[in-house]
């Protein structure tokens, strides 16, 4: 009877020996790399809020990271950029009212221009017929008078 219990005290080490290596082998494997995933996204985001200094190389002091400011820090900086872009929009909405004016104001002078062309070209014409026509009253008036009163008057139409 004692060979069995040794035999079961052995069976029970062994067991608990197994049980133990398994315990650990499942710790490396699975329960710590989930731990320092977590520990690492715990650390992102108190930096994300709080913000963090530069991380530098110890041996060269070069700066490997840049500063993080807090979240106070950002949104100050966004609020007032969105400061300035509304301000720059409001500026665009007037200078966007002030060209349409414009632009109404020059297709107003292109009418008047227009109208302006077609008088012109209108008076250009009359002009020449109005010329045509005073020469041909000179030529009637240069023109020696019929002996036959009886004769017909020259047409207007020659020169």
């Amino acid at each position: 009877m004692d060979f069995i219990s040794d035999a079961d005290l052995l069976s029970k080490f062994l067991a608990t020996v197994i049980g133990i290596a398994t315990a650990v082998f499942a710790f490396f494997r699975w329960v710590r790399p989930r731990m320092k995933s977590l520990a690492s996204d715990v650390r992102a985001g108190r930096d994300a809020l709080v913000g963090r200094e530069a991380v530098l190389d110890s041996i060269t002091g070069k700066e490997l990271v840049p500063a993080l400011p807090g979240i106070g820090v950002r949104m100050a900086t966004t609020e007032e950029q969105l400061g300035r872009l509304a301000e720059a929009f409001t500026e665009l909405v007037r200078t966007t009212g002030r060209v349409e004016s414009h632009e109404q104001l020059l297709e107003d002078h292109e009418g008047r221009i227009r109208h302006l062309e077609e008088g012109l070209v209108e008076r250009v014409v009359t002009k020449a017929e109005s010329l045509q026509a005073w020469r041909a009253v000179e030529a009637v008036a240069n023109s020696t008078p019929p002996d036959d009163h009886d004769a017909p008057l020259p047409s207007m139409g020659e020169n």
